[in-house]
This record gives C-alpha cells, structure tokens and sequence, in this order.
C-alpha cells in the first residue's frame, strides 16, 4: 500500500446501502477531519451526517461524489487530500469508484510505507482495513496476524478503534497474533493492559 508502482485503491463509501456501514461511515469521515485540525460540533456532524445520507443515494459512492454532497467548506477543506477532483495526495487509494479489497481465504496488506506517511493521512487507512476485515468475519475461524504491532499501537486514534476491535473478536470466532521484535514498546505502551486483558496467550 503506498508502494512505488503500487494500483491497489479502495472505495470506503461502496457499502452505503447499508445503514450500519452509514453509521460507521460519519465516525469515519469525523476522525479524518478531526486529524486535520476541525472541531466536531453538532453542527459538523450533522452535515457529515446529511452527505454520507445523500452519498448513500447516489449511483457512485466514491470521496469525490460525498465531497461533493458537503456543504461545509471547513469539512471539504479537511478532506481534499482524500479526493481525485481535488488531486488529493490519498486520493489515488481512497477515492476508487470500485473498491479493491478482494475476498480470499488469504489476505495480506503490506503496510510500511503507508505508516511512514503522516498520522493524518495513514490512519483513516488504517482504521477502513479494519473495518473491512471486521465486516469479513462471518464465524468462520480466523486469525488476524499483525506484524510489528507495536507500530499501530502508538496511533492513539486507531487504537480507540482498536480496544474495541479485540473485544468482538471472539464472538466472530476469531483471533489477533501480534508479533513484534521490540517487546520494550509493546510494555512502554499505554494501551499495554489491554493486551494483557485480550492476549492470553504470549511466546517468548
């Protein structure tokens, strides 16, 4: 992802349909804007609210189409590095008019030169990944292996997600290996007793 050469993109809004994914949609798009600087008020979230909701009507349900539905020129400003018309700098992975996260038994998202971006840009990567592998979890067993995780762990945005993520896990019957060679980052975290909560299992 991010790679020299690399043509993988994603559609983030395609499932709009759904009013789950309409519900995760707003806190998506507050989280991006909120990582550009903007205050979510009332008054902010009910515009995301009222273009996620005229997006979820339109034939295409690209960033480009929802930007266009925002009557709020702070939120667009916060997003245009996420849309083509604006030739955002993100905008050639999320804002595809299809969306390229295949299904398969296997999955595998190389992801170090997405977390050498910014924070700003990186995380709302991030956190539609999890999303969609969240959504892929039908009950058959699964694990979700996490290289060198100590790195995400230190995005204080995604792991709010993240916290939450660990406590469904086990309903969708699936699991999370984290794996790391720098076990010192893992214990200097603050988010380190909820690992200690949801990990039960740890080779040394």
């Amino acid at each position: 992802i991010m790679a020299d050469g690399d043509d993988l993109s994603f559609c983030p809004l395609s499932e709009l349909a759904d009013p789950a994914v309409q519900q995760w949609a707003c806190n998506w798009i507050e989280k991006i804007v909120t990582l550009q600087g903007v205050k979510t008020t009332p008054m902010v979230r009910s515009d995301i609210d009222q273009a996620i909701r005229d997006t979820s009507k339109s034939p295409n349900k690209s960033l480009s189409d929802f930007y266009l539905n925002l009557q709020n020129d702070d939120l667009k400003e916060a997003i245009k590095q996420f849309v083509q018309i604006k030739e955002g700098y993100m905008s050639s992975l999320l804002d595809a008019k299809e969306d390229g996260f295949a299904k398969g038994r296997f999955q595998t998202f190389e992801i170090s030169s997405l977390m050498g971006l910014d924070k700003r840009l990186s995380t709302p990567v991030l956190l539609y990944l999890f999303h969609k592998i969240q959504r892929s979890l039908d009950g058959r067993p699964t694990f979700v292996i996490v290289d060198e995780g100590w790195q995400i762990m230190l995005d204080e945005t995604f792991m709010s997600y993240w916290i939450e993520f660990l406590g469904t896990l086990r309903k969708f019957n699936a699991c999370v290996i984290m794996a790391t060679q720098s076990l010192a980052d893992i214990i200097n975290s603050p988010h380190v007793s909820v690992l200690n909560e949801n990990c039960f299992t740890k080779i040394f």
